[in-house]
């Protein structure tokens, strides 16, 4: 709870906030209660080659906090109860045991969570080597993961190093490849590496002349929450050659023949789930790039999970060519090399099964399979496997099966072929794959898994009589119908935000800043259509700007999601297109690829007229962040190096667009900043006298080190450009954004526990933001019940009511400002401040500074004109009068 000091009347706005406690008394001098964290985690870190940037450490699934190897950050508040902590960028040389891990919270005391992490020797590197051969090529080369990540380009034949690795097994994989190029053996391959030396890697890979008509699909990936992915994902174009993507990245195939194909993302952690349709479908234009996006979401692992580590040995002869699958408990299979190890995280404790599929028919895998395994707590089970490969007997075969499909409405996630009645195994629409170590004699071929307005031609299954080491071939071919018009398009709502907005999109734009656009087209019954989107900006009569919009996923909505981010047509829209006078239309389908019933409505507006959008110009936000010393004490930290940074959350949501900012000296008080809110209006008082001295045109933001964990974090003037503020690192940036909105004449909005007589009684929305927000720089929704910044809740981001306050405030006092701006003169600094209902003045003294019409103020209310003599109780102080001589009558501040 917030309550200020006792036994005296507060002219000021605090900010008290999580991860502080709340500290609190009645406002006519009740007791005064302190409130013990709720949960203090801390670090231990020993060995060598330590994790040189920290740790992250989440309560719950939320937002990472930065924590030092050896450190302790503290949580408040928290409700009583159970919590799960999770200690997160661990270096993969480090090591922790029970993590995540539940701690039980209670407010009889502080709750602890003790991570101890050991760090074992440093790094190895591999040699990789990459031989191409065929007729065709790929022209522009490959690229190197890994464990998911991308280590950078290698030419078609080329040799290049991976340094910086740590000891033990990595995935390392070849990407990039286009589609008329085939690598051979495991992609990615299971490396071991040794500390201090090169492990050799080799690729061989195989490109056919690409197809005379062509084009290219670009495969990007967006993963959030929380326990992500530790190795990426692999990407399979028509069910044929993986390539590793890592979480958040983006991958080209190019070489693609014109026509439908399909776009499947694997090797997914068994905490992350894949949005919308796996396969996508997707059409290749020639000479054109198409897109396919995926949206992973992965979320904490259950307190007390494990995980396993699967091992492959195999021996023999006529190895497996293209290695195994392993699956946990019959889930979604994962590669494993024939010589490889994989481990599976995110296990609850207990009994699970383990099966390992995919071995030839020549190979066989010793003793049990599945296998039964036992996961702990927080460890790590091993689970090994023996296969055995012979060559195939004298006098077997193979045979090559092949799939030539045409027309509209292709089959999008391909077919599956079996030999004899065997398992299925996957064929693409238009694709090929050859079964081996088949006996000589006859055997049958069929083709399933084809859509219904896909029939096969001709007889199905088929007969073949395969001949001892020789390849018989079949083929199939494959006629889609057209499934009619069956569908109508439209657009239901379209908006451009910068950080918050409206769904009918009238939150006013700032002038040459980058935004973010959401189209949401709808369709008006379920449906397989997956069109393009065009937004065209307008500025007289003129289009100066076209995005064609792509989502991922294989049909169109048909109610508005504005929760899931991939339910619209999103992109971001350039600063120089965010103009006065730019108006924008949407139009759904341009290109007519979707046969619908009304081709007439596809525009929005309906009208077909563009429609305007509202953008201001805003004025330049001056920030001064001024070193405060206390005494002895180390000055607050701030500096030339990290000032843009302090800024970077007011930057993300306040309507703003050219901020400068610069660093004053220290400035040394007497004064002590007391956990219980002594000093800070002293301080405060001083800050704001130190501005008007200097006669500066900049909001003065102080910036103080606290020596408490417990207590007041800043506070500010309202409508007055001075604040102050404590510079405790996981929480300045929300401090500094919060009372900047108070230096912007903003009150508080009513989450947390902020002073009743401070809170804004007009917000409209309880303790949330009301709408949707949007943070464009990390391209993340922000839920409407997310805390506004002027609340007293952790992780805010901001209404789309203050957000419009403040652009108002910001552009009447901007033009304030330019109209009063006044040479520097001699003057008089009187000053002071109201304690208990009496005025306290500091020592007057003549400066040469710019004079300025004086207010005084109220809390809670806007600035009014009075005579100096005359100054209310409840206002501040009497400040600058021009000239070294009172004038009649004088305004107050």
């Amino acid at each position: 709870m917030h309550v200020g000091p006792s036994r005296r009347r507060l002219t000021r706005i605090l900010l008290w906030a999580a991860p502080l406690t709340w500290i609190g008394c009645g406002g006519g001098g009740g007791s005064t209660d302190i409130l013990l964290p709720s949960l203090t985690i801390t670090t231990s870190t020993d060995g060598v080659d330590l994790d040189s940037d920290g740790y992250g450490v989440a309560v719950d699934g939320g937002s990472p906090r930065a924590i030092g190897l050896d450190a302790t950050v503290t949580v408040d508040p928290l409700p009583d109860g159970q919590h799960a902590v999770e200690l997160s960028g661990v270096a993969a040389n480090c090591s922790t045991t029970n993590n995540p891990r539940t701690v039980t919270v209670s407010t009889a005391g502080t709750a602890t969570a003790t991570f101890s992490i050991t760090c074992g020797p440093g790094a190895g590197s591999v040699a990789v080597t990459t031989t191409t051969s065929g007729a065709g090529s790929d022209p522009d080369g490959f690229a190197l993961t890994v464990d998911g990540l991308d280590r950078g380009a290698i030419g078609v034949n080329a040799t290049i190093s991976l340094t910086s690795l740590t000891p033990g097994g990595h995935l390392l994989g070849l990407t990039g490849m286009a589609a008329n190029c085939v690598v051979a053996g495991d992609n990615p391959l299971s490396v071991t590496v040794t500390p201090g030396q090169a492990t050799p890697v080799g690729f061989a890979i195989t490109c056919a002349a690409p197809p005379p008509s062509s084009g290219s699909v670009q495969i990007t990936t967006a993963t959030s929450g929380s326990s992500l992915d530790p190795d990426g994902y692999t990407v399979s174009l028509d069910g044929g050659n993986p390539q590793a993507v890592s979480i958040n990245g983006t991958l080209s195939i190019g070489s693609i023949a014109a026509g439908s194909h399909s776009v499947r993302l694997s090797e997914e952690a068994s905490n992350c789930t894949i949005s919308g349709d796996n396969p996508r479908a997707v059409t290749i234009s020639s000479g054109q790039t198409a897109t396919v996006q995926f949206a992973i979401t992965c979320v904490a692992p259950p307190p007390g999970s494990g995980s396993v580590q699967v091992t492959t040995a195999t021996s023999g002869s006529s190895l497996d060519p293209n290695g195994y699958t392993l699956r946990i408990d019959g889930g979604s299979p994962q590669a494993l090399s024939i010589n490889g190890s994989r481990t599976v995280g995110n296990l609850t404790a207990g009994a699970h099964t383990v099966l390992l599929g995919g071995n030839a028919a020549n190979c066989t895998v010793a003793g049990d399979n599945p296998r039964a395994v036992t996961i702990s707590s927080g460890q790590t089970a091993t689970v090994q496997f023996a296969i055995a490969c012979v060559a195939p007997p004298p006098g077997t075969g193979s045979v090559q099966v092949t799939a030539a499909t045409s027309g509209s409405s292709l089959d999008p996630d391909g077919y599956t072929l079996r030999i004899d009645g065997g398992a299925p195994q996957a064929l693409s629409i238009n694709g090929s794959r050859t079964v081996g170590n088949l006996t000589a004699g006859t055997h049958t071929v069929l083709l399933g898994g084809n859509a219904a307005n896909c029939p096969v031609a001709g007889d199905n299954p088929r007969s073949v009589t395969v001949a001892a080491e020789q390849t018989a071939t079949v083929s199939f071919a494959i006629a889609c119908a057209a499934t009619g018009p069956t569908v109508n398009l439209r657009i239901q709502a379209m908006y451009v935000t910068q950080s918050t907005q409206s769904l009918d999109g009238t939150v006013p734009l700032v002038q040459d800043r980058e935004g973010f656009i959401r189209v949401f087209a709808l369709a008006d019954r379920t449906n397989s259509a997956s069109p393009t989107v065009r937004v065209r900006f307008f500025s007289g009569g003129s289009v100066i700007g076209t995005l064609t919009l792509n989502r991922s996923g294989s049909s169109t909505p048909t109610a508005v999601q504005e929760g899931i981010l991939n339910s619209s047509w999103n992109g971001t829209v350039a600063a120089s297109l965010l103009q006065p006078g730019v108006s924008i239309l949407a139009d759904v389908d341009p290109a007519n690829t979707v046969a619908e019933s009304n081709e007439t409505d596809n525009s929005f507006p309906s009208s077909g007229t563009p429609r305007p959008l509202t953008v201001h110009a805003a004025p330049v936000a001056k920030i001064r962040f001024v070193p405060i010393q206390q005494g002895s004490a180390a000055p607050g930290n701030v500096t030339t190096a990290n000032k843009d940074a302090l800024i970077e959350t007011a930057r993300r949501i306040y309507p703003l667009h050219t901020i400068d900012t610069d660093v004053r000296a220290v400035y040394t008080t007497s004064t002590v900043l007391e956990w219980n809110g002594g000093g800070w209006d002293q301080v405060l008082g001083d800050l704001d006298g130190l501005r008007v001295a200097e006669g500066s045109d900049r909001t003065y933001f102080g910036i103080a080190k606290l020596d408490y964990q417990v207590g007041q974090v800043g506070t500010a003037y309202r409508a007055i450009p001075t604040a102050l503020g404590g510079d405790e690192p996981t929480d300045v940036r929300r401090v500094v954004a919060h009372e900047l909105g108070h230096t912007w004449d903003q009150l508080h909005t009513p989450c947390g526990t902020p002073p009743p007589l401070t809170i804004d009684q007009n917000y409209p929305y309880g303790t949330g933001i009301g709408v949707y927000g949007f943070d464009v720089a990390a391209g993340t929704l922000k839920p409407p019940s997310t805390p506004d910044i002027m609340g007293y809740c952790s992780n805010p981001w901001i209404s789309d009511y203050i957000y419009r306050r403040v652009m108002t405030f910001r552009e009447a006092s901007g033009l304030i400002t330019q109209s009063s701006a006044a040479a520097k003169q001699p003057a008089l600094l009187i000053w002071g401040r109201i304690v208990n209902g009496q005025a306290v003045l500091e020592p007057a003294f003549q400066i040469v500074t710019r004079p300025a019409p004086v207010r005084i103020r109220s809390r809670g209310s806007r600035p009014t004109a009075a005579r100096c003599s005359g100054c209310p109780s409840t206002r501040r102080r009497c400040q600058t009068i021009r000239g070294g001589a009172a004038t009649s009558p004088s305004p107050c501040h």
